[in-house]
Parts: C-alpha cells; sequence; structure tokens
C-alpha cells in the first residue's frame, strides 16, 4: 500500500449545511465521497448552527471525536452527550441530528473494513 502525506494546502476544503469540512484523506485518491464511492475518509468538520443533520450513508460505518466543544446527537432511540477527545462510533445509515457547536474529527469508512480511532495523550499542550 502507498501512502501519500498531505500538506495543509493540498486538504479538499468543502461548505456543508452546518459549517466547513476539511476532507484530509480520502480513498482511493480518484475517490467521489458525495457519490458514495470511496473506501474510507478522514475529515475535520466544524457544525456552527445549534442543530443539524448527518448525512445518511448507507454501506459505512463512522468514528466521530470531537476536537472542541460540546454537542448532543440523537438516533432513533439513542441520546449521546459529547465532550471533546470522547469518540462514538456509529452506523452511517442511522439517522443522526447533533444539537450544539463544535470541531470534529471524522473516520468514515466501509461497512467491510474496521476502522479505529483514539485520542492521544501527552504531556504536551
Amino acid at each position: 500500500m502507498n501512502i501519500t502525506y498531505l500538506k495543509e494546502n493540498k486538504y479538499h476544503i468543502s461548505l456543508w449545511s452546518s459549517g466547513q469540512t476539511t476532507e484530509i484523506v480520502l480513498s482511493p485518491e480518484n475517490g467521489q465521497y458525495l457519490l458514495d464511492e470511496f473506501d474510507y475518509r478522514i475529515s475535520s468538520a466544524t457544525i456552527e448552527t445549534e442543530t443539524s443533520t448527518f448525512t445518511s450513508l448507507p454501506g459505512y460505518k463512522r468514528l466521530l471525536m470531537l476536537l472542541a466543544g460540546k454537542i448532543k446527537l440523537e438516533q432513533e432511540n439513542n441520546e449521546v452527550r459529547l465532550d471533546p477527545f470522547q469518540v462514538f462510533a456509529f452506523n452511517g445509515s442511522v439517522s443522526t441530528k447533533s444539537f450544539g457547536q463544535c470541531i470534529d474529527f471524522n473516520l468514515i469508512y466501509r461497512d467491510s473494513m474496521r476502522g479505529l480511532m483514539k485520542p492521544l495523550v501527552t504531556n504536551e499542550t
């Protein structure tokens, strides 16, 4: 497997209904997120409105970690409150609404794959 390290000036930045997304990695490189033609995607997004609805992504799993802020997620009969550096895993096809503003870090990957996200704790600020 070839790994390409992207510099910040190569990230793909786009607007969505509740903020801005910075796509850090999309695999394969010629994949297309909006057409569900990708294996995995690593991104960071801002949620700038009090209420937002996550994009439905059937066939994918999601890992979400807040970098700043606090939000509440509602999914069918489930409610989760997230603080910075908590990781929440969920199915991309589940209807998900968020309440609150934050900056998040995301890993979205095909159901046939496995993903892991953990915060790295160091003594640095």
